[in-house]
């Protein structure tokens, strides 16, 4: 029962940091999607890819987030907030408790 209990908290807080990081890619890259939302077309890639039609979820998972030249980025976006999320989760739980005493 406690490892069960363990193993969907581990399961939500990846989750949460998973979200997390597609956030902050998407906000990175935000007018990009904006003019793929408009056009429906992805723009032109730095090598030898010209515009082509796409959708917005094409655009984001085969461009923003699971590109190679983005992948680093987001996978060093993944271990930060997953760094900083243990003392954020340790940080609110300080302030509910000390709200309770109030």
């Amino acid at each position: 029962m406690r490892f069960t209990r363990f193993l969907l908290n581990f399961g939500v807080h990846a989750a949460v940091i998973m979200l997390l990081a597609l956030l902050f890619a998407i906000a990175f890259s935000f007018e990009e999607i904006l003019d793929v939302m408009q056009s429906g077309m992805c723009p032109a890639a730095p090598t030898d890819i010209p515009p082509y039609r796409c959708t917005t979820g094409e655009y984001v998972m085969t461009r923003v987030w699971f590109n190679p030249w983005t992948l680093p980025f987001n996978l060093v976006l993944v271990l930060t907030i997953s760094a900083l999320y243990p003392g954020l989760m340790y940080l609110i739980r300080k302030l509910k408790a000390m709200k309770r005493f109030q």
